[in-house]
């Protein structure tokens, strides 16, 4: 995860400190700039093959990164309630399944 974070950190310009790690962990807004974080969200799951370059979620790819210390049944449901969402882009797709994930989640 960490990797693909740099990736996307290197491609938009942006720096990843400890303040990003813990909002990044707590669902909160990633960057003060509300653009910046729906393009580094789109780019993360687009990385992990969890978003198409279309603005598909992909179901194998989510349950596969999500699996490892969470509920198969919870992860599945979670991918069905939010991979629903809309969005005029593709990074705005990824930011309210990102928001949708985070508020099920918790």
């Amino acid at each position: 995860m960490a990797a693909v974070s740099g990736v996307c950190a290197v491609e938009l310009k942006v720096t990843i400190d400890k303040e990003f790690v813990e909002r990044a962990k707590s669902g909160g807004e990633l960057f003060p700039d509300v653009q910046m974080s729906k393009n580094f969200i789109a780019c993360f799951l687009t990385k992990n093959d969890i978003l198409t370059p279309e603005g598909d979620f992909v179901r194998a790819k989510f349950v596969e990164f999500f699996a490892d210390g969470h509920n198969e049944a919870t992860v599945e449901d979670i991918y069905n309630k939010c991979s629903t969402v809309e969005g005029a882009t593709r990074e705005d797709k990824a930011y309210a399944f990102h928001n949708c994930y985070f508020e099920l989640k918790h």
